[in-house]
């Protein structure tokens, strides 16, 4: 039975969350990677809270992420939790009404829809998407894909780093097949860098940023100190300190 009605109830909540992001049209700005995903909408929320109306998205899941849109979580996983969230969800259409930013964790936990990236994609393409990292964290229920066809020759000792690179693929499509405005990535992670490379051979007219170590990057990191007032980070802008 909860196999049977699962389909129906995700297809339900991606239509109205669709609806809802179309009609009042925030501006949207995606996260995805293995780790740290919510450390970075926490430091956008706070960047962006005091300059305009911005609302985090508490779910990274295929119903998470609806959910969070029409301004709701699940408290109760029962029969009668989900019944009543169903019944409400038509109600919170207007949720990100008044919202300029919305902030959406976009995690994924399967090469395959619901759990994957594209089936995400379905629900909210970001305006902005940001690829931080990619770890063994999800290689679980990647190895699934171990089975397919082209992996059918590899050895033990490539098969983490296959794993690596099928979970990168997946989770860089928040840019390759987002059809963002922008697209943001950590170049010091191989394997994200890997496939934004092989995207750009294509789509040279798309913009993205790059970040991480090397001051060649867009955005390079500097450096940081705590104290006891607070912990400081400085970045490195087309050569102006921030």
């Amino acid at each position: 039975m909860r196999t049977l009605l699962t389909w129906p109830v995700l297809l339900y909540l991606r239509f109205l969350a669709q609806l809802a992001l179309t009609v009042h049209k925030p501006v949207s700005i995606g996260i995805a990677g293995s780790v740290g995903k919510s450390s970075t909408r926490n430091a956008l929320f706070a960047m962006l809270k005091d300059y305009a109306r911005t609302e985090i998205i508490s779910g990274n899941s295929e119903t998470g992420v609806p959910l969070g849109i029409l301004g709701m979580r699940a408290e109760d996983y029962s029969f009668k939790g989900w019944l009543t969230l169903l019944v409400r969800a038509p109600f919170g259409l207007t949720h990100v009404k008044n919202i300029d930013y919305l902030i959406v964790e976009m995690g994924i936990d399967d090469p395959y829809p619901p759990k994957n990236m594209s089936y995400l994609l379905s629900i909210l393409k970001p305006d902005y998407a940001i690829s931080l990292n990619v770890s063994p964290t999800h290689t679980e229920q990647f190895e699934k894909t171990l089975k397919e066809k082209r992996a059918k020759n590899i050895s033990e000792e490539q098969k983490l780093p296959y794993l690596l690179q099928r979970i990168a693929q997946e989770d860089t499509k928040i840019i390759t097949e987002s059809g963002c405005k922008v697209g943001i990535y950590n170049a010091d992670d191989i394997y994200i860098k890997t496939q934004i490379d092989e995207y750009l051979i294509l789509h040279r007219n798309t913009t993205l940023l790059s970040f991480g170590k090397s001051p060649r990057n867009d955005i390079s990191y500097a450096g940081y100190k705590v104290t006891l007032e607070g912990t400081h980070f400085s970045f490195l802008v087309q050569s102006d300190t921030i």
